[in-house]
């Protein structure tokens, strides 16, 4: 018995090849209007004209990748002195879990900047660029292929909602994480989630960077900055002090096998962590095959987080 549970277990996973996030502009967010509005009264003739004046209250943002994928893999080494091991892998290299941002341009009207992200002199008459921090959030959701150009969205796949385990592809139903790390019943599972949900601008980000750009607005480049990635929740356990830790499927599954014991590690629940990890596969891999999987990432405005 033990070496047949010894043969399965030697079956190697990789999931998805990489996922793609697309091309020069990923998402842009915000909103662009005109805001009609302050009334100025002017006297000529004995006939009174109000006069309302426009103001530039749009932002918008674009972002530039230097560094567009993740690799989903893990690099476990065959422990053959542990019996309670029953998946390892082949692979050379841990997953990829980050992106890079080249560039990030945030570009507003005037009357935008001025109102949040300045300081005025009511004497002097002068705006000053505030200098405490900035913070740029980001979310996977939204859809990414309406943001794209239609020549690079054809050749994408929006795999955004995949991230979340379907019912279907949850074998044990009973043995996923049940309560997370603040005490709240786990309600849905994640394959993979986003580590880094927001960017904080520090002064140097931001002091003496803002430019004057064409058509009256006003221009922030940010460079080089690093959005992180990690195994979600569905492969999430608690050790033995009773924390949550996820260090990816092959702790996971070896967990379970030595929690559970050795009447566990029957060929029938073998053959679940493999159904698991082959539906993980299958819901990151486009179901055509000329397509690239591609996930959504928004970004939010940026928000001022100290005053």
């Amino acid at each position: 018995m033990r070496k047949s549970l010894k043969s399965i277990s030697k079956r190697k996973w990789i999931v998805g090849g990489l996922l793609f996030f697309g091309g020069a502009a990923l998402l842009t967010t915000g909103f662009a209007t005109w805001v009609i509005g302050t009334q100025i009264l002017s006297d000529r003739d004995n006939l009174n004209i109000v006069v309302d004046t426009a103001k530039n209250e749009s932002i918008s943002i674009s972002a530039e990748l230097s560094d567009n994928s993740i690799h989903l893999r893990e690099k476990v080494s065959q422990d053959s002195s542990n019996p309670d091991q029953i998946i390892f892998t082949d692979n050379t290299e841990n997953a990829d879990f980050e992106i890079k941002f080249s560039k990030i341009t945030i570009e507003c009207g005037v009357e935008f900047y001025q109102r949040n992200y300045c300081t005025y002199d009511s004497q002097t008459g002068v705006y000053t660029p505030k200098t405490f921090d900035l913070s740029i959030k980001f979310d996977m959701s939204g859809t990414l292929l309406e943001s794209l150009p239609a020549s690079q969205a054809n050749t994408l796949e929006d795999l955004t909602q995949n991230i979340v385990v379907k019912n279907q592809n949850i074998k044990f139903v009973n043995d996923h994480l049940q309560v997370d790390a603040s005490g709240n019943a786990v309600t849905s599972y994640q394959y993979i989630d986003i580590d880094t949900d927001k960017i904080t601008l520090s002064e140097s980000d931001v002091t003496n960077k803002w430019t004057d750009a064409s058509g009256g607005f006003k221009q922030l480049v940010i460079t080089d900055k690093v959005i992180k990635f990690k195994w979600g929740n569905f492969f999430s356990y608690r050790d033995h002090t009773d924390t949550v830790v996820n260090n990816g499927p092959a702790a996971y599954y070896n967990n379970l096998s030595k929690i559970k014991g050795s009447s566990w590690r029957t060929l029938s629940n073998l053959q679940k962590v493999e159904d698991e990890i082959n539906a993980m596969n299958a819901v990151f891999t486009p179901t055509d095959s000329s397509k690239k999987s591609a996930l959504a990432l928004e970004i939010s405005l940026p928000e001022v987080i100290n005053a």
